[in-house]
């Protein structure tokens, strides 16, 4: 059974159309599977949190717990102020000695050293 010309050019639209998507669809799978590593697996728990942050320069300028709690929440990392307060203060301070604090309008906020 022949096809006219008309359902013939229809026939090719829809067949180019739907190249044009598939293709679409496949470079955006491409540039998903290009992403880096997901951070959980180069930097676990509290710490590394800290630390994905300090090495994407997020504590370059003074920020205050609730700040730092936020950031960490957006890349994945949940845990209570305290937590964050008492792991910088003993880990980034005392210990490592890559943080410190200054006080800003009555909070502590905190800073990587330069």
């Amino acid at each position: 059974m022949p096809l006219d010309e008309k359902t013939m050019k229809d026939l090719l639209e829809r067949v180019e159309k739907l190249e044009a998507r598939v293709s679409s669809l496949l470079e955006a799978q491409r540039r998903t599977s290009e992403k880096p590593t997901p951070a959980k697996e180069e930097f676990k728990g509290l710490a590394g949190g800290i630390n994905l942050m300090i090495k994407n320069g997020f504590l370059n300028t003074p920020r205050s717990v609730g700040e730092i709690q936020k950031e960490l929440e957006r890349l994945g990392y949940y845990h209570q102020a305290g937590a964050i307060r008492t792991a910088l203060n003993r880990d980034f301070m005392k210990k490592k000695q890559v943080v410190t604090r200054i006080m800003k309008d009555g909070k502590w906020h905190y800073v990587v050293k330069k």
